[in-house]
């Protein structure tokens, strides 16, 4: 019986994250893209179209950290898309861009990454403040 609740336990918790991926983040229109990662690289929820490897994640987190500047003059990967690295603001975030109208916001809270890309016809302000918005509701709860 506790192998089932522990199960279901993990199940009810990733529903959770994913509830907020489609209501605080997907539903502004202001995101294509969503999904909110652990530092460790386990998904906590995303978009089906936004899958972010392990070893992806913890670049970003050493780029986020200032462990790792590769990922300056690299760019940023996820899944298969790749990003040009615009900004970051150290120990908080990185911005990228690909192309002329799309791009990516990545925010680092206390236990995970926050994470949402935008397209043609959403401004990319509107993205990051989305995405800043749910990251700082977070860190000011611990997560």
């Amino acid at each position: 019986a506790s192998c089932i609740t522990k199960n279901m336990s993990k199940q009810t918790k990733r529903s959770r994250w994913q509830a907020i991926v489609d209501d605080s983040l997907l539903k502004t229109n202001q995101v294509t893209q969503a999904a909110i990662y652990g530092l460790d690289g386990t998904r906590w929820a995303s978009t089906s179209d936004l899958q972010v490897t392990p070893e992806q994640i913890h670049k970003i987190v050493a780029c986020i950290t200032g462990e790792d500047s590769s990922m300056r003059k690299n760019g940023i990967k996820l899944g298969t898309q790749h990003y040009i690295f615009l900004r970051s603001e150290c120990l908080r975030s990185i911005y990228g861009r690909k192309g002329t109208d799309s791009g990516v916001c990545i925010i680092k809270t206390v236990k995970g990454l926050v994470i949402g890309t935008y397209e043609l016809g959403i401004q990319p302000m509107n993205c990051s403040s989305v995405i800043e918005k749910l990251a700082d509701y977070l860190i000011q709860h611990g997560t």
